[in-house]
């Protein structure tokens, strides 16, 4: 299995899988094989579509950020101000539990590798989802393309050729 333990989930992978459709499929289908996806509580907040309540249902976690990881995200956040309070959270988080952060946002992942964290962009997440067995060949396709035309991603195509010639229709 290509994917981690566990999975820090950034809200806008979580809109992102809500809108392909495959959000409900893939949150319940992680916490059936034993991995542990989860959020903080400050994503949590600002979780609108998905429904938090929804969200929960399906297994997804949140974490309580502590205080002093609120100041070392706050301090984050001062730093650059275009980076938010809730993805400076994220990192802090991530680097501090040592898990793997899943988002589609640039600057965050850029401020996560610069404090020393691990980060699994939203197309490698659909590659390792692909692989590991929770999405079909077709499903990654579609990921893909929508991906593609969300985040304007030069990589998604060729995951799209990787995963158009493993589909059998």
């Amino acid at each position: 299995m290509i994917l981690p333990p566990s999975l820090l989930i950034d809200a806008n992978a979580l809109i992102y899988l809500n809108n392909m459709g495959f959000v409900r499929k893939v949150i319940s289908s992680l916490v059936k094989y034993g991995i542990n996806p989860f959020t903080t509580n400050l994503v949590k907040q600002e979780m609108k579509v998905p429904s938090w309540k929804a969200l929960e249902g399906w297994g997804m976690r949140w974490y309580e950020v502590s205080m002093s990881q609120l100041c070392a995200a706050g301090g984050m956040h001062a730093c650059d101000s275009k980076l938010s309070m809730a993805d400076a959270s994220l990192a802090v988080v991530a680097s501090e539990m040592n898990v793997t952060l899943v988002t589609a946002d640039a600057l965050l992942s850029h401020h996560l590798n610069q404090i020393g964290g691990s980060v699994m962009n939203f197309p490698e997440f659909i590659d390792a989802l692909a692989t590991d067995g929770f999405l079909t060949a077709k499903e990654a396709v579609f990921a893909f393309s929508q991906a593609k035309k969300l985040l304007h991603c030069p990589p998604c195509d060729a995951y799209l050729k990787k995963y158009r010639d493993l589909v059998h229709d």
